[in-house]
């Protein structure tokens, strides 16, 4: 069955053609040759042939859902469906019943994807009565079709001993806005004993937004151990906003279960109450590392007035044991009365997680930081210019250009991409030797390169991208001709007519991409663009 619905759409991705040797009519190739003849005036530039297409009708089309053979008759039913040709619909609603699957098949993806909410109930009764067409097929049809009565078709499948399946399941319904279905679902999950169906019931309460699945999601989390399982009714409970589950979730971000730690904190996240971050401040002093930072995500995430206060208070009792965690949500809170204490610790070499430091000043905002992060960002070694030089790039003072340009000539690669980065937010043409410098000593910064020279206006860094679009090495030329669409500058496209007339597929495609970016047209061929260049520009590309 699948097979032969697959077989149906490659099949119809090859229906066009195109003509041959009737490009343009004879008398009109005449009366052009006989306007050019005796025109007056400068020559009128050449212009290529373009292929025309030869599109098959609508009506064409329609003819071959009466043919004998069944994958010439799937074709015609995707293809009319994908062209969203609806006259055919009352025919496709007959196919739902012919005697082969496959074209049963077709016709519910079809009906599904026209959202024709009159096969609603009759794909619905084939999941139960239609042997020989997989559910699959047909909860993808009800799952296109956006309605909500399609969920009491699909309801029972949630108890498919096929996990895959299940998930496919969820996810109809929750495409068909299936939530009237809650507390039958709720219903299912408590007569549930499987701890892996467990899982899908609470991904279908949570992404369903089922409110009244609170206290059965939070006697799960409290019984259920480490698991796949566990990590899901945590996400459910921070989908229902479940405000009496914050004790739950606040333990689950010191428990030693990852994946329950990250979906307990985006939980908590959803949740959005304050009332959370008396669990999370004793976490700051956590002896694991990542406890910390989970928790001062928590604090940066919900900001309320009195966090700045306690933050800076832990980082006076707590100094060096908690500095980068308390760095990182301060600098995400903005909290300008921190900033002197964090400036000052920066400058202590001996203080671990000086990157992250270093960020919190630029979060923070105020570019009285800069002769401190300038300080740090010349330092010989240490992580803190990492976060110096990423925090000097986003303050945007002109006094770190010449640090940054020094930095960015160094061997330290790290140290080297984040500072070309941040010259790329400093916007000056100053930048651009180093800049060369770097993508001749080590290709593989070219991303980094790019990046500063899309970022840096002029006519100097544009005709430094043009260059590079037209190097040998796919390292370099890829990032740059992606990085002439982004600049979007009509001096261009000379260039990249050049690359689309050769014989690198990937080349001529990203350039199609660049030119459509620049001029917003949406050629697919060669001649086509070298066409459009000859009407603006009055000449062939060189």
């Amino acid at each position: 069955m699948e097979k032969g619905v697959r077989n149906s759409k490659e099949n119809s991705e090859t229906s066009s053609g195109f003509m041959k040797n009737q490009i343009v009519p004879k008398w009109i190739i005449f009366g052009f040759v006989m306007t050019l003849f005796f025109c007056s005036g400068p020559p009128k530039p050449d212009y290529l042939p373009v292929p025309v297409e030869e599109v098959r009708s609508n009506e064409e089309i329609e003819k071959s859902l009466w043919s004998e053979e069944w994958s010439e008759k799937t074709q015609a039913i995707v293809e009319l469906s994908q062209r969203n040709y609806r006259k055919v619909i009352p025919k496709i609603r007959v196919f739902l019943k012919d005697k082969n699957p496959a074209v049963r098949g077709t016709s519910a993806i079809a009906l599904g994807t026209y959202q024709d909410k009159e096969s609603t109930i009759a794909i619905g009764k084939m999941i139960q009565n239609d042997k020989e067409v997989t559910s699959d097929i047909l909860i993808d049809a009800l799952a296109r079709m956006k309605d909500p009565r399609g969920g009491e078709f699909v309801l029972p499948l949630l108890e498919s001993e096929n996990n895959i399946f299940r998930l496919q399941v969820v996810d109809s319904l929750v495409q068909m806005k299936a939530g009237f279905l809650g507390e039958k679902i709720l219903s299912m999950a408590v007569k549930n004993k499987d701890i892996e169906k467990a899982k899908t019931y609470s991904m279908a309460l949570g992404q369903l937004k089922v409110r009244s699945s609170e206290n059965y999601l939070i006697a799960l989390a409290e019984k259920t151990e480490s698991s796949p399982t566990l990590a899901a009714t945590y996400l459910a409970l921070g989908r229902i906003q479940s405000k009496k589950a914050i004790p739950v979730l606040s333990k689950a971000v010191g428990k030693d279960f990852p994946k329950g730690r990250e979906n307990s904190v985006e939980a908590l996240l959803a949740i959005n109450d304050p009332s959370c971050l008396s669990y999370m401040f004793p976490y700051l002093s956590d002896k694991e590392k990542e406890v910390q930072y989970y928790s001062a995500n928590v604090i940066a995430g919900i900001p309320s007035k009195e966090s700045g206060p306690k933050l800076l208070k832990v980082l006076d009792e707590k100094g060096k044991e908690v500095a980068g965690p308390v760095s990182f949500a301060i600098g995400r809170l903005k909290y300008e009365p921190a900033r002197k204490k964090l400036e000052n610790i920066l400058l202590d070499t001996s203080y671990p997680d000086r990157e992250e430091i270093a960020k919190s000043l630029g979060w923070i905002g105020n570019k009285e930081s800069v002769a401190v992060l300038i300080k740090v960002l010349e330092e010989k070694n240490g992580e803190g210019r990492y976060g110096a030089a990423w925090s000097l790039g986003v303050l945007g003072s002109e006094d770190a250009l010449e640090p940054l340009i020094q930095a960015a000539g160094s061997p330290d690669r790290k140290l080297s991409a984040i500072s070309i980065e941040s010259l790329g937010l400093l916007k000056s043409e100053k930048s651009l030797p180093i800049l060369r410098s770097k993508m001749k000593a080590d290709p593989n910064l070219a991303t980094f390169v790019v990046s500063a020279l899309v970022s840096i206006p002029g006519e100097e860094s544009r005709l430094l991208l043009e260059e590079y679009a037209l190097h040998k090495d796919p390292i370099i030329h890829q990032p740059a001709i992606q990085g002439l669409g982004q600049r979007k500058e009509i001096e261009s496209a000379h260039v990249l007519l050049k690359l689309i007339t050769g014989d690198n597929p990937e080349v001529v495609k990203i350039s199609y991409l660049a030119l459509t970016s620049i001029t917003g047209e949406k050629y697919r061929s060669r001649n086509e663009w070298i066409n459009w260049y000859v009407k603006k520009f009055g000449k062939q590309p060189e």
